[in-house]
């Protein structure tokens, strides 16, 4: 044997030296538990965005950037009810709330960017991406590819709840 081989009685040493395969142990545990994280993680974003690509292709085959649509909103904003949109060219030009009163133009933007079609989309590549803090639910539509429903919780109650239900859709001539 080798002198560097050979067990030594200072019990120093002994506490200093390590067996080759602790190490990997730990690191095998680490893998372990960042796998088991990240999983429900990875199924979550696969199915999201499984369904976000198959639906938004079907929108853009069979749908129109010009459409008038009523939309129930819940959650904590002023114009919970039903609204309804008005998009000309993906714009939005007009938006009816719940009083039966239009929108102001800070408001007309604020539906631009969360209650078009294309931005209820893009609530679905957000809640994969905001997964675990935020949980959503997705419903399209089977012939349109537009998503029908949204809801979306987060882990305090009321705190970010927020949901549109499109009720009807109507089309424009492109």
């Amino acid at each position: 044997m080798e002198a560097q081989d050979l067990p030594s009685s200072d019990p120093d040493i002994q506490k200093i030296s390590r067996k080759p395969g602790k190490i990997r142990c730990c690191c095998t545990g680490f893998v372990i538990i960042l796998a088991a994280l990240l999983i429900p993680f990875l199924i979550n974003a696969a199915i999201k965005v499984g369904n976000h690509l198959v639906y938004s292709a079907r929108w853009r085959d069979k749908g129109s950037s010009s459409y008038t649509m009523s939309v129930d909103i819940g959650g904590m904003v002023p114009w919970t009810g039903q609204n309804v949109i008005t998009v000309e060219d993906g714009k939005v030009v007009e938006v009816i709330l719940p009083d039966g009163s239009q929108a102001n133009d800070g408001q007309v933007e604020i539906f631009q960017k969360k209650y078009t079609i294309e931005g209820l989309f893009s609530h679905t590549e957000r809640c994969v991406l905001n997964f675990p803090f935020l949980r959503c639910k997705f419903e399209y539509d089977k012939e349109l590819g537009y998503p029908r429903s949204m809801m979306i919780f987060c882990p305090i109650p009321d705190a970010c709840a927020d949901s549109a239900g499109v009720i009807e859709m109507q089309l424009h001539p492109e």
